[in-house]
């Protein structure tokens, strides 16, 4: 998402944070963006408020309580006109997964 955010708005301040420290170290890198502090446990105060706030499929791996720690954390991340964007896989997924027949196309 990041390398799309940069290529629309070029002139944009940018800033990542990535649970997975090697995909953020790759971001900051290559993309000419900022770090955004954050913990993984949603606990510390965010330190600056931002215009967008995308987060992909990050709340499909938590509980519900660390779900409602990150959805209140990035809440408090918003500008007052702020948009927040939190995908997930949706809640057809595991029905999905369950009667998903695949092909091997390869023989």
């Amino acid at each position: 998402m990041t390398r799309h955010l940069r290529a629309m708005f070029p002139e944009a301040t940018i800033f990542v944070s990535d649970l997975d420290t090697r995909k953020e170290k790759f971001v900051l890198e290559n993309f000419n963006v900022q770090r955004a502090p954050a913990s993984p446990d949603f606990e510390i105060e965010p330190s600056e408020r931002y215009d967008l706030v995308f987060c992909g499929s990050l709340l499909t791996h938590f509980d519900a309580e660390r779900t409602k720690r990150a959805i209140a954390w990035f809440c408090r991340t918003l500008a007052q006109a702020g948009l927040a964007v939190l995908t997930t896989h949706g809640r057809h997924h595991d029905e999905r997964q369950n009667h998903l027949h695949y092909v091997d196309v390869g023989k």
